[in-house]
């Protein structure tokens, strides 16, 4: 995670038991009652990604049916980057887990793997950003 003390103060000073939950937003989210055609929508997309579905259709309809909080965020103003793994974070996982088996250093490990943990690590750094930013947005709305 890429949070600092700040965030975590920002959680607390907001009510929310970040020893309790992390920095999971999703139930004051709720409470707020801001984002209602949002969290519609998201799980709307999400039933519709749960059927069999053309390959074509899967890829267009994958980001809007994960990440929430960046899907939320972007509702509000902040844009999701292009780079986003929205519903590949798994995948990029049980790939690094290859890698670090059959590759016993990061040097070794193959361009792909190494492009990989870039996008996840750019995913997180705007999961964080996401948090703060919604976070901030419900506090100035409540």
């Amino acid at each position: 995670m890429y949070f600092t003390s700040a965030e975590k103060q920002i959680f607390e000073d907001a009510g929310i038991p970040f020893t309790d939950h992390g920095f999971d937003l999703r139930p004051f989210a709720r409470r707020s009652g801001l984002f209602k055609t949002q969290w519609r929508e998201y799980k709307t997309n999400k039933e519709k990604l749960r059927k069999p579905l053309a390959k074509t259709t899967e890829k267009k309809l994958r980001p809007k049916a994960h990440g929430l909080l960046s899907l939320l965020a972007t509702s509000i103003g902040l844009p999701r980057p292009c780079s986003y793994g929205a519903g590949s974070v798994g995948k990029y996982i049980r790939y690094f887990m290859k890698q670090a088996k059959t590759k016993g250093r990061y040097a070794d490990w193959s361009k792909g793997g190494k492009t990989k943990l870039t996008l996840l690590k750019k995913h997180n750094e705007h999961d964080c950003k996401s948090t703060r930013y919604v976070l901030e947005y419900i506090l100035n709305h409540q």
